[in-house]
C-alpha cells in the first residue's frame, strides 16, 4: 500500500481555506485488518479513496468515534430510537444499484445540499462515491411498515467496529430524526456484533452541520496520534 499526497485544493468545509490530503492507495482491495488500522489512525473513506487531511497550518478536521459499550443515550435519543425501531425494518445489501435508493439520494442532495446538487451530477456521485469501495462495505436499507424506503446508510465493517460513511433519508420525514436514528441503530448493531467503536469521520467545529456528532456521548477524538475523551471544547 502506497501513501501519496495530493495537490492543494479549495476546502469544502471551511470557506477560504486550502486543503490537502494524503491517500492510502492499494492495487487490490484493502484487507479489513489494514483498513481498520487506517481508520484508527485518523483516515476516512470516500468511494475508492482512503484519505487523511494534512493541511498546512490547519488541523480543524478531528477524527471522532463513539465507544459503543460506554455510550449512554440521552432522553431524546432514547425516545427517537424507541419510536423508529418499531416502525422501520433494516435490510443489509451489498453495494449494488437500486433505483429507489438513487431517487432518495437525489432528493436528499437537492434539499439538504443544494450547492453540491447544482454543481455535481447526482447519479455520478451515487454510483462512483457511494457504490464504490476499497474494503468491506455494506448498504443498510430501512423500510417503513408500508415497505417504503425511508433511510439508507453506507457503512464499512472494521475489525473493531463500524465506520459510518454516509446516510441519506426521506427529507419529508425530517421531523422524525432519521439521521439520529441511523447512528443509534449502528451503535446498537455494533454492540450486537461485539464491536467496540462507531467511527463518525471528522468533527470540524467551524462546520455547523457536523456538530451533531458530539451529541452522542461519551465520544473520543484523535489528537496528537492518540484517542482521548472529548471534553466538549
Amino acid at each position: 500500500m502506497n501513501i501519496i499526497k495530493t495537490k492543494t485544493y479549495q476546502c469544502s468545509y471551511i470557506k477560504n481555506k486550502i486543503a490537502k490530503v494524503e491517500l492510502a492507495q492499494s492495487p487490490v482491495e484493502i484487507s479489513q485488518k489494514k483498513f481498520s488500522f487506517l481508520m484508527a489512525s485518523g483516515f476516512r473513506r470516500s468511494g475508492s479513496h482512503t484519505y487523511r487531511p494534512i493541511c498546512k497550518n490547519c488541523s480543524k478536521c478531528i477524527p471522532i468515534r463513539i465507544p459503543t459499550q460506554q455510550f449512554s443515550p440521552n432522553r431524546t435519543q432514547r425516545k427517537t430510537f424507541k419510536n423508529l425501531k418499531s416502525n422501520l425494518t433494516a435490510k443489509y445489501s451489498p453495494l449494488e444499484y437500486s433505483e429507489d435508493a438513487f431517487l432518495l439520494f437525489e432528493n436528499y442532495q437537492r434539499i439538504r445540499h443544494p450547492e453540491t446538487f447544482k454543481a455535481s451530477n447526482s447519479r455520478d456521485l451515487f454510483e462512483n462515491v457511494l457504490l464504490k469501495s476499497c474494503t468491506e462495505s455494506e448498504l443498510v436499507y430501512f423500510f417503513d411498515k408500508s415497505d417504503q424506503l425511508k433511510l439508507v446508510s453506507v457503512i464499512d465493517i472494521l475489525t473493531d467496529g463500524f465506520s459510518s460513511v454516509y446516510t441519506f433519508y426521506d427529507t419529508n420525514e425530517s421531523r422524525h430524526s432519521l439521521g439520529t436514528y441511523s447512528i443509534l441503530w449502528q451503535l446498537e448493531e455494533c454492540k450486537l456484533r461485539g464491536k467496540k467503536y462507531l467511527y463518525l469521520g471528522y468533527l470540524i467545529k467551524e462546520c455547523g452541520r457536523m456538530q451533531y456528532k458530539t451529541k452522542f456521548r461519551p465520544c473520543e477524538v484523535f489528537l496528537n496520534n492518540e484517542w482521548v475523551r472529548f471534553d466538549g471544547r
